[in-house]
């Protein structure tokens, strides 16, 4: 069973930042960006335990076409996307806004 998916305002927040960004460079890139993110979160869905632990409980799926983490945790009934991060953002700020 797949389970239900949460994704936080941070993280809506920052695929709309992300998407305009991308938007901005080329037509059509910015939502070429949302359906590389839509590829990962399913990637996520099916297999969560495939991610690697990044921070206590919070998971990471690093994307390939974009330089972008998806962080993630693993609740019992759903998988809640926490942020959406440029990998090039240093760590260390990232750690203190994950729960």
């Amino acid at each position: 069973m797949i389970p239900e998916l949460e994704i936080s305002r941070l993280a809506t927040a920052e695929l709309d930042l992300a998407r305009a960004w991308y938007e901005n460079q080329r037509r059509d890139l910015g939502e070429e960006f949302l359906d590389e993110v839509e590829r990962h979160i399913a990637a996520i869905r099916e297999s969560p335990l495939r991610f690697p632990i990044h921070h206590h409980a919070v998971r990471r799926c690093v994307m390939g076409r974009f330089p972008f983490q998806i962080f993630f945790d693993i609740r019992p009934t759903k998988i809640r996307i926490l942020r959406v991060v440029h990998s090039s953002r240093d760590p260390g700020p990232i750690q203190e806004l994950l729960p």
